[in-house]
């Protein structure tokens, strides 16, 4: 079995990466587990003192948190349900401003039921251009993260997103469910969703305008002010726009009135 990972998939890749996936998740087959420069990547977690703007991750089977602290460091670690040897073990590459890390080493070994978590910490200053994670039976967890851009593959994991300073976004998820919560309203944004429920937060004053397409799910406003036309949502000015796609499942829209500790 052959799993490649990239950078940027689209939804249909992260369709057919479920398939696949199925049955090399029950640790029955041998998996080939590839990616791009992977003579450049360290093995475990570390502790950096460079800048970064941008974060890249791909995790499979497990969980995903990304949190602050404060410190003026950006460190990242494993926790594992069994020990990890030089291939299942993490790997990570700094590439200019961009920090990449991997669910293993690049090459074939057995997953056998394994389970990780992997948690990040960032500085409470920091502000990244952009985050990109892809995952597949893995939940995702992010807490009050300043970030610009936000790309977001998921197969089979929930997903808890809270950020701030955000301008752009594209979620999409497979069997599970999606809550992001923004203390700024950002200028577009994407949501593709397969049997499973979106819930997105604004803040109180927020202007937007939603295209909501969906098979077999409704759209949910928390009892303010919006005009519908056609498959079209709009709230205040409808400056912002917002693309909406489910195949099973609702998409819920909340205005709050954010204040700094609104996480």
């Amino acid at each position: 079995m052959v799993i490649f990972m990239k950078t940027k998939k689209k939804f249909l890749s992260v369709l057919l990466l479920c398939v696949i996936l199925c049955p090399v998740l029950s640790g029955c087959s041998n998996t080939t587990y590839f990616y791009d420069d992977f003579d450049k990547y360290t093995k475990g977690g570390a502790t950096l003192e460079t800048v970064i703007k941008n974060i890249e991750i791909d995790w499979i089977s497990g969980d995903v948190k990304i949190l602050k602290h404060a410190k003026n460091t950006i460190a990242f670690n494993e926790t594992s349900n069994k020990k990890v040897n030089d291939d299942t073990s993490m790997y990570y590459y700094v590439e200019d401003d961009t920090l990449h890390i991997k669910f293993a080493k690049s090459g074939k070994f057995r997953f056998s039921n394994l389970e990780k978590s992997l948690t990040v910490e960032l500085p409470e200053s920091l502000l990244l251009d952009e985050v990109d994670i892809n995952m597949v039976s893995a939940d995702l967890t992010m807490d009050n993260i300043n970030v610009k851009e936000l790309d977001i593959d998921t197969v089979s994991g929930d997903i808890v997103t809270k950020s701030s300073a955000m301008e752009d976004f594209d979620i999409d998820s497979v069997s599970g469910s999606v809550n992001l919560i923004t203390s700024t309203c950002p200028q577009k944004g994407k949501f593709n969703s397969v049997s499973g429920s979106i819930c997105f937060e604004l803040p109180q004053d927020a202007g937007y305008e939603v295209e909501f397409v969906t098979v077999s799910g409704d759209y949910n406003s928390d009892g303010f002010s919006t005009k519908k036309s056609g498959n079209t949502y709009t709230v205040g000015d409808g400056k912002a726009k917002y693309k909406v796609n489910t195949i099973s499942g609702d998409f819920s829209v909340r205005h709050k009135n954010m204040s700094l500790d609104y996480i």
